[in-house]
């Protein structure tokens, strides 16, 4: 399948705040730059990941164990100029912003946008759709 993508587009992914390669320290500072009422249900529902079938699920990704680590993927489209784009509000309290980063700096095939002073329904603001889409469009052409 890659073979005929450019490349991919991620707006505001989870991040699993269990995953084994993240710094202990940007866990911790992600988790403290939530307002308290996130923070508490974060650990309440951390408690429940097992039991809630359908709003727990997001927690779940976040707090779940994933089959893969992530931090050692590979690139996608090795042998072509491809990359996945990630798309971030800079005031997101739902997807860590400092996690998002580690992420794509680790990650060299990904290209991080991010959208500053907006939370995690940036792509709803004005013009936005328009920078994703046309971001998009200019990584296929050749």
């Amino acid at each position: 399948m890659c073979k005929r993508l450019k490349g991919a587009i991620l707006i505001a992914p989870a991040i699993s705040s269990w995953w084994p390669l993240l710094p202990e320290d940007l866990v911790k500072e992600a988790f403290e730059k939530k307002e308290p009422w996130m923070q508490w249900n974060l650990l309440m529902e951390y408690t429940k990941q097992r039991v809630y079938e359908s709003v727990v699920r997001d927690y779940m990704v976040g707090f779940g164990e994933w089959e893969f680590e992530p931090l050692q993927l590979e690139n996608p489209f090795p042998g072509i100029d491809g990359a996945v784009q990630l798309w971030q509000g800079g005031a997101d309290e739902a997807v860590s912003v400092v996690l998002q980063r580690y992420m794509a700096d680790r990650l060299p095939w990904i290209q991080y946008h991010e959208v500053p002073n907006v939370g995690h329904k940036f792509a709803l603001e004005d013009g936005v759709k328009y920078q994703i889409f046309m971001s998009m469009i200019r990584g296929l052409i050749v």
